[in-house]
């Protein structure tokens, strides 16, 4: 009667395994190894999989730059190994759950040392790993934004870019309406900045890049030596001015003070592109 008991035990144990392999893979994941045209070897690239019910992201680091894109024109959900037919050449995802994820496509590409010109490439994906580089991008992308607390250093948090003054007359007027007009505008979700004590993270669309942060009081930061002097219009508006045609004229920076990570941002703003044509 044990060894019954012990054998229907192991069996289910064996049966939630299985199943445990035939989720959606949903998270963030590491390119850990990948097996195409050389063999497997490991990851070539500093590369992410951002999987959600709504949007498939792809981000690459590079030092101290990332790209992100929406280079998976679907959600990747479990489909099972093997294809449906000879011919099927859809990308496959399976051995798949919060932990880990298999993702099998068809490569034609000539060129690449890593890539079949004509063949499967299968990439394996591991949740929780970030290289160091990796790791300061994430922390921003994934996390509500910071709001530094009162009488401390007023540049530190999540700033977004709303447009552009060639004077500062008439401030509150024009700060409204370029509030109003944001959400319809070319510059939705377009650029952000996140202060930092020590570095700067300036996201331009599908462009991430840091670099060394200063401050000389409360008007002041420096980014990789370069000064800039800011006009304050209020604690959550500043006008950062720039040189054009021998002229100076401002850019309007709006503080994020809600909890919605920038990667929802971000994504929006890619989706809304890819809508536009743009």
């Amino acid at each position: 009667m044990k060894k019954l008991i012990f054998s229907l035990a192991l069996g289910a144990i064996c049966c939630l395994a299985t199943m445990a392999q035939t989720e959606n893979p949903r998270g963030v994941y590491k390119l850990i190894t990948l097996d195409g045209r050389a063999g497997l070897v490991n990851a070539p690239l500093d590369q992410y999989k951002i999987c959600t019910d709504s949007v498939t992201l792809m981000l690459n680091v590079q030092g101290d730059k990332f790209q992100i894109g929406r280079s998976d024109n679907e959600i990747l959900n479990y489909t099972g190994e093997k294809a449906d037919a000879a011919d099927d050449h859809s990308t496959r995802i399976y051995d798949s759950n919060a932990e880990h994820f298999t993702l099998k496509w068809w490569s034609e590409n000539p060129n690449s040392p890593f890539f079949p010109a004509k063949g499967w490439c299968t990439e394996y994906y591991e949740a929780g790993k970030y290289s160091p580089e990796a790791k300061v991008f994430f922390d921003v992308l994934m996390n509500p934004a910071i709001v530094e607390e009162k009488n401390s250093n007023p540049f530190i948090g999540t700033w977004r870019f709303v447009g552009y003054m060639d004077e500062l007359r008439n401030t509150k007027k024009e700060v409204a309406r370029l509030l109003e007009e944001y959400p319809q505008s070319k510059y939705y979700n377009w650029r952000f900045r996140v202060f930092q004590p020590e570095r700067l993270i300036q996201v331009v669309q599908q462009i991430g890049i840091h670099g060394k942060a200063e401050y000389d009081g409360k008007g002041t930061y420096i980014y990789n030596g370069n000064e800039n002097n800011v006009k304050w219009l209020s604690k959550d508006i500043l006008a950062d001015p720039f040189t054009n045609d021998y002229r100076t004229d401002y850019e309007i920076w709006q503080r994020v003070t809600d909890d919605t990570p920038l990667i929802n941002y971000i994504s929006s703003r890619l989706a809304f592109a890819k809508h536009v044509g743009r």
